[in-house]
């Protein structure tokens, strides 16, 4: 019966509108549709037309999506959420507010403070003062001794097989280092007079520093210095430049680090802890090179802060200290105390009571006074000795014979300190004994020949 009802009910309602529609067409046709318009301005409103058609929830939207990456990962959000999308991953509902879309935003992480640039290019040529000429030294002895074969480097040729002038260097402290001299170097004289240049500044490092140098090569040639394989690697024509300029102390410093401390240090977890806590580096080349180069860069500066305070300016001295903290901390707890061998004493000039004047472009033979012995030598007409005190003792090389006024007294080099040295030139030919005012037991003669005649 239910469904007979409405089939009567839409029967009768689509008559109604059938009867309706038939009604308006001759006044449609009159008025040319200015009906509808009529209606509207007495607000009178149109019949709805009934429809079957279903009811659209969702109207699509005609913005283009905007894809954005999030983690790795890519979703379409609408571009007015991108703000929201960035700072969550939390889907937003239909009703959410703008207002409250900002409240849910994270926290922006506080970014890490950027590392300080480091306060030196290089450590070398911070100061020339570090260490001085000065300053007292170890080394007390070099004797000559037998050459034969040796393997040794040349910066200009790589590994080189020759045989060098050989001599042992002696130092106060025990430790002997045997010295290589390349034979391009014509004689052991000059050979000789080249390493005792180096030996006296070896000296003047700590002990700490010269405990695995067992050997010294020496060449000529312009070439950098160098460190490591138990030895100290020296190109003499380099050494005069870094003489000149202040930092040959300074230099060996530098590479004596790279022979006795790297092996011991370098890789120790308490280094490497105390690299990362410092965070920085002290010098541009300590970092670009941390695992070859950090302590041979560091330790200079910490042996200036903790032992040549006096001679460093202040602000070069903050610097260190704010630059490295974990690694002096390291060095002090690691590296024995260097006091009681590094007490600076100024080694006196020669007191000379007949110096006669410098002597350029002249043949110079030297007397290397050492052991408490003065050597024989014969020597042309117009050539120049010149005896260098090489023991701790302080002599003097004087003309003449012990006790015997009439034996003349042409010159007499004062008293000689380790070190110093003293010239005299012959003129004439003969015999001229000479002997050591202070050990008057020390005696030796020059014989000057004419070889013109």
């Amino acid at each position: 019966m239910k469904i007979n009802l409405r089939i009567i009910l839409i029967g009768i309602m689509a008559c109604i509108l059938l009867i309706g529609s038939y009604s308006c067409e001759p006044n449609l046709i009159n008025k040319g549709g200015l009906q509808d318009i009529q209606i509207f301005e007495k607000n009178e409103t149109p019949t709805p037309l009934p429809t079957l058609v279903p009811v659209i929830d969702d109207i699509p939207s005609t913005v283009e999506p905007l894809s954005v990456e999030i983690q790795q990962s890519s979703i379409e959000i609408c571009p007015c959420d991108v703000k929201f999308a960035i700072t969550s991953s939390k889907p937003r509902k239909v009703d959410d507010k703008p207002e409250e879309m900002h409240t849910d935003l994270s926290p922006t992480p506080t970014p890490k403070p950027l590392v300080k640039s480091p306060p030196f290019q290089g450590t070398l040529f911070v100061s020339s003062e570090i260490l001085v000429s000065t300053d007292p030294t170890a080394f007390y002895e070099l004797e000559k001794i037998k050459d034969s074969p040796r393997t040794m480097y040349d910066r200009r040729k790589g590994w080189i097989t020759l045989t060098p002038h050989l001599f042992k260097a002696r130092f106060l402290d025990g430790l002997t280092i045997e010295v290589q001299v390349n034979p391009e170097f014509k004689n052991a004289v000059i050979a000789e007079e080249v390493a005792l240049k180096y030996l006296k500044v070896i000296g003047q490092l700590p002990t700490v520093l010269r405990k695995d140098v067992e050997t010294i090569w020496i060449h000529k040639g312009d070439e950098l210095f160098g460190g490591g394989n138990n030895n100290l690697l020296i190109h003499h024509d380099q050494g005069l430049t870094y003489e000149d300029q202040g930092f040959l102390e300074e230099v060996f410093l530098h590479e004596a680090v790279h022979t006795s401390l790297d092996n011991d240090h370098l890789s120790t977890p308490g280094w490497l802890q105390a690299q990362q806590d410092d965070g920085q580096f002290i010098s541009d080349y300590a970092k670009e090179f941390p695992s070859s180069e950090d302590i041979a860069e560091s330790f200079p500066m910490y042996f200036a802060l903790r032992y040549k305070a006096s001679r460093i300016e202040t602000h070069i001295l903050k610097l260190i200290e704010t630059a490295i903290p974990n690694r002096i901390e390291y060095f002090d707890k690691s590296i024995p105390d260097l006091t009681q061998m590094l007490d600076s004493s100024e080694t006196p000039t020669s007191e000379s009571t007949n110096t006669p004047t410098p002597i350029a472009k002249e043949l110079v033979l030297g007397i290397n006074i050492k052991n408490y012995e003065f050597p024989d030598i014969s020597i042309d007409v117009g050539e120049v000795v010149e005896w260098k005190n090489l023991d701790l003792d302080m002599h003097s090389a004087t003309s003449g014979i012990w006790g015997n006024d009439d034996a003349g007294n042409l010159w007499d080099s004062g008293k000689l300190t380790f070190g110093n040295v003293f010239k005299f030139k012959f003129t004439e030919e003969g015999q001229y004994p000479y002997f050591c005012r202070i050990h008057p037991a020390m005696k030796g003669v020059v014989r000057v020949l004419d070889s013109s005649k």
